[in-house]
Parts: structure tokens; C-alpha cells; sequence
């Protein structure tokens, strides 16, 4: 059986790694080149980064993709 995630765990997980690498929303936004609106929206679970974006996010926030 495979576990999945709510939208809201993947939001606090978002926002877990991005504080756990010293970043605002405004200055991780900047990094990937979105708006802070879009983070919010994700951290918040009101909606998910596309399927690529998480690998992007890993490289910003220092973290592997495999965990």
C-alpha cells in the first residue's frame, strides 16, 4: 500500500524545508522565480507545485530529492 499526502502535509512540509533552509517566502519566491503568492498558496494546501518544481525547490532549499 503507498501512503500519500494530503495537500496540506505537502504544505507544511514545503514550508518545514524552506524555514529549515533560512528562507522567507519572499526570498525563496525569488530563487525560483515565482510569485510569494504561489508559495503561500502552496504552503498553505490551497494548491501544489507542478510536477517538476519539487526538484527545483530540493536545490534551493539543500535538501536531496531522494529524502
Amino acid at each position: 500500500m503507498v501512503a500519500t499526502m494530503t495537500k496540506t502535509e505537502i504544505g507544511q512540509a514545503l514550508k518545514r524545508a524552506r524555514l529549515g533552509a533560512g528562507l522567507t517566502q519572499k526570498q525563496a519566491a525569488e530563487k525560483l522565480g515565482r510569485k510569494q503568492q504561489t508559495l503561500a498558496s502552496w504552503e498553505g494546501g490551497q494548491a501544489q507545485p507542478d510536477a517538476t518544481t519539487p526538484f527545483t525547490l530540493c536545490a534551493v532549499y539543500g535538501h536531496s530529492v531522494d529524502g
